[in-house]
């Protein structure tokens, strides 16, 4: 297991982990099949912004200091939301799913509506009216939109990890001195 944790990560994971926490877990990041777990929160910018990274073969709670998000997301697998809520207090008061697993399971049961198949599209475009309407809309940052595709050593998984840190913790810099 490898946890990556930077005194900037954790400054500023506790300093808005009383607002929104992400976190998710990647599959087949390299040929090891180790899983990249990270936690992100969004910052005054209404940015993700990642806390911490842990490459590890299996997925088990630690825990990493008091944080207290009021709405908490992850993935459908209920690993995360139990062991935050057995780890953490107090226990957030909103827990929703990723943006990508509820479209996911809503293309999956779209042959469950009985009807055409415009019908069907019409069901599926309405649908995230309907989720936006009732959920609060995160943007979270991503590492496998900007840097992802499978690694065959896991030192060019960590390169890719080191350099999204730092292109993010400069970006957040510059925001931060242009606004004052």
């Amino acid at each position: 297991m490898l946890i990556k944790l930077t005194l900037t990560q954790k400054v500023v994971l506790h300093k808005f982990s009383n607002g929104k926490l992400c976190t998710d877990s990647t599959h087949d990041t390299n040929q090891y099949n180790f899983n990249l777990t990270s936690i992100v929160s969004i910052d005054e910018f209404r940015e993700g912004y990642p806390g911490t990274f842990c490459i590890s073969t299996k997925i088990d709670k630690e825990v990493i200091g008091c944080l207290t998000p009021n709405v908490f997301m992850s993935n459908k697998a209920p690993e995360f939301w139990n062991a935050w809520i057995n780890t953490m207090r107090p226990i957030p008061q909103y827990h929703f799913l990723c943006k990508w697993h509820i479209d996911n399971n809503w293309r999956k049961n779209l042959n469950k509506i009985s009807g055409s198949r415009s019908l069907k599209a019409y069901v599926y475009k309405t649908l995230p009216v309907l989720y936006l309407k009732n959920q609060i809309k995160l943007k979270a940052y991503t590492l496998e939109r900007t840097y992802g595709k499978k690694n065959q050593r896991l030192d060019v998984l960590l390169r890719h990890l080191l350099k999204s840190l730092c292109d993010k913790y400069f970006e957040r810099l510059i925001k931060l001195c242009n606004g004052g």
